[in-house]
């Protein structure tokens, strides 16, 4: 029957593997590692803050329409106060994403890539200011700015969390590297260069080129 299978036997040996795995690493690895303390957490906060800020960033509103002579005429209404922008955006936008929001795009952070086009108006127009026409992916953009915020220093109650998460995988890294080290050091490797000439995997022979250069063989 299936249980008594080659496929079933390769299947609980597979599994047998993963476990004894599993436990080798939760024993040597996760057990004998030392967790971080309090005072190191914070040591490190106070010599990395600049690793923790959030940068500049701003809430715009946007209207995307097919061409730069359509974005040129909306953009005139509305400096000569014969439309609103909100409301051009509810009839003309074409950005469907966008337009459900009534054209608000909130935490535009300076530098990063997501809507690349909206980095230069984001940052470089006053509050309330109406962009030029500005190519954008389907079209052409109107930007305003709504709200912009300046860089700010995240505290150590915002960021403490990831601190310990982030130098406890450190620790976890260095603790697995000894193990293996620790193995490798017990380990009799013996190199059979008639062998070699039989593996075609070039990644395989440098493995094996690399463990001779380190055992002294």
């Amino acid at each position: 029957g299936y249980l008594t299978s080659r496929e079933m036997e390769d299947y609980l040996a597979a599994r047998k593997e993963e476990a004894i795995v599993d436990l080798t690493y939760s024993a040597e690895v996760q057990q004998k590692m030392v967790e971080p303390s309090g005072q190191e957490v914070r040591e490190f906060f106070r010599a990395n803050r600049d690793r923790f800020v959030h940068p500049p960033r701003a809430t715009v509103r946007q209207l995307i329409v097919g061409d730069e002579a359509q974005a040129n005429l909306i953009r005139q209404q509305i400096i000569e106060g014969k439309s609103k922008f909100i409301d051009m955006i509810r009839t003309h936008s074409i950005d469907s994403w966008s337009q459900s929001r009534d054209g608000l795009i909130e935490n535009v952070l300076q530098g990063e890539g997501r809507l690349s086009y909206l980095q230069e108006p984001a940052f470089a127009l006053t509050v309330g200011e109406l962009s030029e026409p500005i190519r954008a992916p389907g079209g052409y953009a109107l930007i305003m700015v709504v709200e912009r915020f300046t860089e700010e220093q995240l505290t150590f109650d915002e960021v403490g969390a990831n601190v310990v998460e982030h130098l406890t995988a450190e620790r976890r890294e260095a603790r697995l590297t000894e193990f293996l080290d620790e193995i490798r050091a017990t380990v009799d490797v013996r190199i059979h260069e008639e062998n070699l000439g039989l593996m075609t995997d070039p990644s395989e022979v440098g493995a094996l080129q690399t463990m001779r250069l380190e055992s002294g063989q």
